[in-house]
């Protein structure tokens, strides 16, 4: 992790720690002062202590953040004190080692981190999985276009086939279930939770800040734990994703004439925007779990061909991890909230059950987190495998372990070392197998490869037609005139206006 990626985390945890406790200590002694910041949904904590204790372990979490901060900072100045002190013409790429330099301490403060991000995490205010929900969707909405517009620059037929899709499905949106009137009526619903959301992106901030950083730095462990979660990584994730798979199937219903969880046809047919609002988070939440299977698939480390402008190249890490660990925050605190409100509630024990297992929010979070740090694990380098298959990974180790000049396939000729012999085993298995990819998306990609040749090949020819038919009408008179003897020349319709018409010289006969 590069100093000033680490900088950043360290100023996004420490800013939002002081807004958590300020907010945490007016709540403790003056609640009147706050106005609308202090009339806040109990957590977690408020629901099983109260408002008070949730106030003070707010409190106590946002201290904790500013002391992790505070103690790493130093740490890194202590290690950049050394540095400098003992190898003054030491390579700057030195300067990324981790930010303490005792593993015991490491550790301790890592432990430490973790405990603050607790703490502030589950004096969340309450109900912000809704909310994100909401948000979420609508950027899924919007990132949609985006990539569309990136398939029509790259692939314009392909681009123009799932625009012209993508119209109808809007379309029909707007026409049947009155999707006009959607956008404005969650927009205005989110004016009276402002406060509430800053707040509580304050307290996921704070927490996601202190995670990220301790991912990111852990990246090249080598414990048990951390062995068992690298080498689970893949199902793992794929557990992850498929928590996903109960709340899409149930709105996925409600296109049929037998919805469940929630909806019914009559209720449908007197207010069909209600069925368009659940369509609308059923399709936010599988483009969450396609997304948590960005972090095993290939796409996941390099941006896809077909995405004009970025194909090719290599995802940022960051770009894949802090997104993930903010939710992964938010997943498990909410999870672990909706279920202590349904059980403190007079539902009945299957309601209970069915909201514990449509909504695993509980279960999605967690999960998330270790595919997350699996992911930053397989990026790091450490000897076993590269991002994104591996291959300039593996060359790179193999020269600098001395094994020779590296051939085709990124391994040493000369030498072959166990260490080499361990590059090898990783790159194979780091890299993307048959089995794990889609044989659908392989059918679809075939025929769309087949039609786009077999338009290619029609246009072609139709071109090169019509080039010869206009050339041909255009200048009747331009031939080839071919003198024994003399290079090959061409009269051109301006020479032809200049020069006057030669007879053709005869051949002579061949003896």
């Amino acid at each position: 992790m590069s100093t000033r990626l680490r900088l950043l985390l360290f100023l996004v945890a420490a800013f939002a720690a002081v807004a958590v406790a300020v907010v945490s200590a007016l709540r403790l002694l003056a609640p009147g002062v706050l106005g609308p910041f202090g009339d806040l949904s109990p957590g977690l904590v408020g629901m099983l202590a109260g408002t008070l204790p949730e106030a003070a372990i707010g409190l106590g979490g946002a201290l904790g953040v500013m002391a992790v901060v505070l103690l790493a900072r130093a740490s890194d100045a202590g290690s950049a004190g050394a540095g400098s002190g003992v190898a003054g013409s030491r390579d700057a790429a030195a300067m990324d080692a981790p930010a303490v330099p005792a593993r015991g301490g490491r550790a301790a403060l890592k432990a430490g981190a973790l405990l603050a991000a607790l703490f502030v995490a589950v004096t969340t205010p309450g109900g912000m999985i809704p909310v994100a929900g909401y948000a979420f969707a609508l950027a899924v909405l919007g990132g949609t276009g985006v990539l569309l517009v990136l398939l029509v620059m790259r692939r314009p037929l392909v681009g123009v086939v799932v625009a012209a899709c993508l119209t109808g499905v809007v379309a029909w949106a707007v026409l049947q279930l009155d999707g006009a009137a959607l956008l404005p009526r969650i927009l205005a619903a989110f004016g009276p939770i402002v406060p509430e959301a800053v707040v509580a992106l304050a307290h996921l901030g704070a927490a996601a800040a202190l995670m990220v950083w301790v991912v990111l730095d852990g990246r090249g462990e080598r414990g048990r734990v951390a062995a068992w979660v690298r080498h689970h990584r893949r199902a793992i994730t794929i557990a992850a994703a498929l928590c996903a798979v109960p709340y899409v199937v149930a709105r996925a219903s409600w296109l049929t004439p037998w919805p469940q969880f929630g909806g019914s046809a009559e209720m449908f047919a007197a207010e069909p925007m209600m069925q368009l609002t659940g369509l609308m988070l059923g399709t936010g939440v599988l483009a969450g779990g396609v997304l948590t299977l960005g972090l095993v698939l290939p796409w996941g480390a390099r941006f896809p061909r077909w995405m004009a402008g970025l194909g090719g190249r290599e995802v940022p890490m960051t770009l894949a991890v802090v997104p993930a660990i903010l939710v992964s925050v938010l997943f498990t605190v909410g999870g672990v909230e909706f279920i202590v409100a349904v059980v403190a509630g007079p539902a009945p024990v299957g309601s209970v059950l069915e909201i514990t297992l449509m909504l695993p929010f509980w279960l999605w979070g967690p999960l998330l987190a270790l595919a997350t740090w699996g992911y930053a694990m397989r990026g790091s380098g450490d000897g076993r495998g590269a991002r994104g298959g591996g291959r300039r990974g593996v060359r790179a180790r193999v020269s600098q372990a001395g094994g020779g000049r590296p051939n085709r396939l990124g391994f040493g000729r000369p030498r072959r070392s166990a260490q080499m012999c361990g590059d090898r085993k990783a790159h194979v298995g780091s890299g993307p197998q048959v089995a794990d990819v889609d044989r659908l998306g392989i059918g679809i990609g075939i025929g769309i490869g087949v039609c786009l040749a077999a338009a290619s090949a029609s246009a072609s020819a139709l071109s090169s037609w019509l080039r010869r038919a206009l050339y041909a009408f255009r200048s009747p008179w331009t031939i080839d005139r071919t003198i024994p003897g003399a290079p090959r020349q061409t009269v051109t319709p301006i020479q032809r206006s200049v020069r006057t018409r030669q007879p053709r010289v005869p051949r002579r006969a061949s003896r």
